[in-house]
């Protein structure tokens, strides 16, 4: 290195020169960077960043469910109960019910309509009419039902095709004090539709007192091995009788 006032050539230890005595410069350690100190308004900005993310997802998760509770959706209503299943029926499976329907004079009836399976062409639609009644009037009513319908009796087929020795299952259920059993269909449509496919139950509640009358649909539905699973989630029992 050299002196920066006589400008002679001197070794990089000393810390004078010996010509002279100029005092040499050393090379100072650089100053260690000072930490960043987040300002008010950033701190601000990242905490409406959090916020305005949680939002989203809570926003998502609540669009999700008014979704899927748009597209699986019950109702039911008193006015005009029969007539509204009555004109179902004949829009669906005419002359399967002699019409109008032959009730003996329930204390109430309700009507209900319900669909699942949110995917376009792949919902079930299913539309209840439940009647209940007096003691004396119930034991009527059900004595009644055996001489006006016709209830199957034979094996349904549960469409499984790939396993053959569980296509054929019992044409009733009960679920709790429900007792269901499904129409027969006219004779010249008795092969028309599978059960799972388009059917009528008849379900009957000794505790409660209660008939009940089922009309489903879903003619994408290819298979139903389970009765119990089929009344309470494509038929929508669960949701009606609560």
């Amino acid at each position: 290195m050299f002196c920066t006032k006589c400008g002679i050539q001197i070794p990089d230890d000393i810390k004078f020169c010996p010509s002279c005595g100029t005092p040499v410069a050393t090379n100072a350690p650089s100053p260690k960077p000072a930490k960043k100190i987040l300002g008010k308004g950033a701190l601000i900005g990242i905490i409406a960043g959090i916020a305005a993310t949680v939002v989203l997802i809570v926003l998502f998760f609540s669009l999700s469910i008014f979704h899927i509770h748009s597209c699986m959706h019950h109702n039911s209503t008193k006015v005009n109960a029969q007539s509204q299943f009555e004109t179902k029926v004949d829009t669906l499976l005419p002359n399967v019910f002699p019409m109008p329907l032959e009730l003996d004079s329930p204390k109430s009836i309700v009507y209900h309509e319900y669909r699942s399976h949110p995917f376009g062409p792949f919902q079930s639609f299913s539309y209840t009419l439940l009647c209940q009644y007096d003691d004396a009037e119930y034991k009527a009513a059900k004595a009644a039902l055996e001489n006006r319908y016709r209830f199957r009796t034979e094996l349904l087929d549960a469409g499984c095709v790939d396993e053959p020795e569980n296509q054929l299952i019992e044409p009733y259920v009960e679920i709790g004090n429900n007792h269901f059993r499904f129409l027969y269909p006219r004779d010249e449509d008795a092969q028309a539709w599978g059960f799972y496919k388009r059917s009528i139950l008849v379900v009957t509640n000794d505790v409660e007192h209660e008939i009940g009358y089922i009309l489903f649909d879903d003619i994408d539905l290819d298979v139903a091995e389970d009765l119990t699973e089929f009344i309470n989630d494509y038929c929508g029992w669960k949701y009606v009788h609560n």
